[in-house]
């Protein structure tokens, strides 16, 4: 995902470069690490994430040749590797100059745990810059919380009708931890203008060439043992997104991702009185979500937190989607909610905040946090509001299992149930043969008798007779040659004496 960000300063590199099989975060730098421009006399730069992994990545980026508009203005970008492969280099139309991308690889382990952040509605404000502050302050744990990617699920910056001085600002803002992370974004409605053309010119996610979406408005990617979808609530009319979402959820592996995260903007539950649950999202959304087995929803639009219960068609059941709602990143907080809280809501909060995410690979569980801002001077210290625990769906974890064979032990004399069943069905299956044999055999009886009857009735020396008149003449021919053969003997008689 290549985002453009305007004049950032040398605190936005961080010293982690890093990739994993499911993206590479990067960074546009010299060689030393500075700040590069994209042409002389230009001031604008560019970060962003690949999904490959290192074969992906020679043969898909160094054959990649981007166009980026700056300042009314378009460049090409060139890249190839470096000679010792620790940069891939960029040489750009119009500039005798190589500019450099570190690029190095981390792959994520099965067995290795990691987190991830999520949140949506930041805008340009106080408030956003308290969340980033705080952000920091959890990114300074990373050794311990393994911080891989951020999610924003809608309503970026707020640059209405592709206000790129605003984008501008806002990719700014972020990037203190876009330099150190892949940042992965789904539309808002704020990202409404003309059909989301600067959302889409901003974000060209090679993602969505993986997923087979097409598009940076919906897309899948896995990361470790996760599946994850955004979606757009913006293009409910559109059955294209529908289709492609039910193909792409029949295609996971459960068997290397057992959990299945959607990020979308608008939610489908909501309690508070700002803006409430959206109907049409649940309409076009829930029973997909529902019938492939969706482990976690993650929401904005509602600039406040709420989580809900496994719920499907507004009722809690042992087993379904739970929705989180973390419009909570910057933009003004709703504070007005529901007098009676449904019994669906589980948290709610109207502070600002984030979600972070760890994952437990080994035990096979998400735990989730939302992280209020506590303001205290000078920064934001992020707190713990409500946590929770999930697993995948049962009907993901079902797996054959079959014992080792070094531990099967039978006794001598007598069968496994296994190995009954599979005599019981050779048995079946010989039975069935006997019997398509032996009505093989009596048509073969039958027809043959059938022919010998037709020819019998057609033979020539038979024409012109009757059945009768064929047996009186055949008893007329046996007593003729009796009488001849009486006659012989009596002539040998006469002989003898």
């Amino acid at each position: 995902m290549w985002t453009r960000d305007k004049e950032r300063s040398t605190e936005a590199f961080g010293e982690k470069k890093q990739d994993t099989d499911a993206f590479n975060n990067i960074l546009v730098q010299d060689e030393e690490g500075n700040d590069i421009k994209i042409a002389e006399g230009k001031e604008s730069f560019y970060s962003g994430t690949f999904g490959q992994n290192e074969d992906r990545f020679q043969k898909e980026v160094l054959s990649y040749e981007a166009t980026f508009e700056a300042h009314d203005k378009f460049f090409k970008i060139h890249p190839e590797y470096s000679s010792d492969r620790k940069y891939l280099k960029y040489k750009i139309d119009s500039d005798d100059n190589y500019y450099y991308i570190p690029y190095t690889k981390n792959t994520i382990d099965q067995q290795e745990n990691f987190s991830f952040l999520s949140y949506g509605d930041m805008d340009i404000n106080s408030n956003a810059e308290c969340t980033i502050s705080s952000i920091k302050k959890t990114m300074e744990h990373e050794d311990t919380s393994n911080l891989q990617f951020i999610i924003h699920q809608g309503d970026l910056g707020y640059a209405y009708w592709g206000d790129e001085n605003r984008w501008n600002e806002w990719f700014s803002e972020i990037s203190t931890i876009t330099a150190k992370y892949p940042y992965m974004v789904s539309p808002g409605n704020h990202e409404f203008d003309e059909q989301f053309k600067a959302y889409q010119k901003h974000f060209s996610l090679i993602a969505g060439n993986e997923s087979e979406s097409q598009s940076n408005l919906y897309y899948s990617w896995n990361f470790a043992n996760i599946h994850f979808v955004a979606l757009s609530t913006e293009h409910l009319k559109d059955d294209r997104q529908k289709k492609w979402l039910i193909q792409d959820l029949k295609k996971v592996d459960t068997q290397k991702q057992p959990f299945t995260i959607a990020y979308l903007h608008r939610p489908m539950y909501s309690s508070n009185r700002n803006h409430g649950g959206h109907s049409q999202t649940q309409i076009y959304f829930e029973s997909i979500f529902v019938d492939h087995h969706v482990d976690l929803v993650l929401n904005g639009h509602v600039h406040a937190y709420e989580r809900t219960c496994p719920i499907n068609k507004g009722k809690c059941v042992d087993h379904g989607p739970i929705h989180v709602v973390a419009g909570t990143a910057g933009y003004n907080s709703n504070e007005m909610w529901e007098e009676s809280t449904p019994k669906w809501s589980l948290k709610r909060n109207s502070n600002h905040g984030y979600l972070q995410l760890f994952m437990d690979q080994k035990k096979k569980q998400l735990t989730i946090q939302f992280l209020e801002n506590n303001r205290v001077y000078p920064g934001c210290n992020p707190s713990i509001f409500d946590q929770f625990v999930i697993s995948p769906h049962p009907e993901k974890l079902k797996v054959e299992k079959k014992p080792p064979k070094d531990t099967v032990k039978e006794e001598h004399g007598k069968m496994s149930a296994s190995k009954k069943e599979q005599l019981y069905t050779v048995l079946w299956i010989l039975f069935l043969i006997f019997l398509v044999f032996i009505a093989a055999i009596i048509f073969m009886i039958t027809l043959f008798t059938c022919e010998l009857r037709k020819y019998n009735e057609t033979r020539p020396d038979r024409e012109g007779y009757t059945e009768v008149e064929q047996v009186e003449l055949d008893s007329e021919e046996e007593e003729h040659l009796m009488n001849d053969n009486l006659d012989q003997l009596d002539i040998l008689v006469d002989d003898d004496e």
